[in-house]
């Protein structure tokens, strides 16, 4: 385990890293659109064939390395209402639930609880993928990961 020190410390040269990557991104913008599509293009595939970017650069502190290969839990959310209790407990199969959420409506790319981004829903392979459409940008995809 870490102490709140280390973690402190390492959420610090996270922040740090992160302003730096924002000035690099704004730097890939300016590039033409065929050598940027050359750069991000990666064939579609389940998780388990996904292909990896790659070990982090050495230039990267140790800490903020280990951070960054944490892996947290990303999901997309269809939809959501409230309920009440005595609702659910009367749920059974053949129900059909109604959201507000209409049926052409992006769907919402969560890391943990938080949305980062929006997409449609796309067929990869034999898989449900989601074509990312909206996306915070890396500081506050990064904070609100963070919390």
């Amino acid at each position: 385990m870490f102490s709140k020190e280390e973690i402190d410390a390492v959420i610090n040269e996270a922040q740090d890293a992160v302003s730096s990557l924002a000035s690099d991104v704004g730097r890939f913008r300016t590039m033409d659109s065929a050598s940027a599509a050359t750069m991000t293009a990666a064939p579609v595939g389940p998780p388990s064939q996904a292909r990896s970017a790659g070990p982090v650069s050495n230039a990267v502190p140790e800490r903020l390395q280990r951070v960054l290969m944490l892996k947290v839990p990303v999901h997309v959310r269809l939809a959501e209402r409230p309920m009440r209790l005595n609702e659910i407990l009367k749920i059974c199969p053949g129900t059909i639930l109604e959201f507000e959420r209409t049926v052409d409506s992006d769907l919402d790319l969560m890391v943990g609880n938080r949305q980062i981004g929006e997409g449609v829903a796309v067929r990869a392979n034999d898989h449900f993928g989601l074509r990312v459409t909206r996306l915070r940008d890396v500081r506050a995809r990064i904070e609100s990961i963070m919390g």
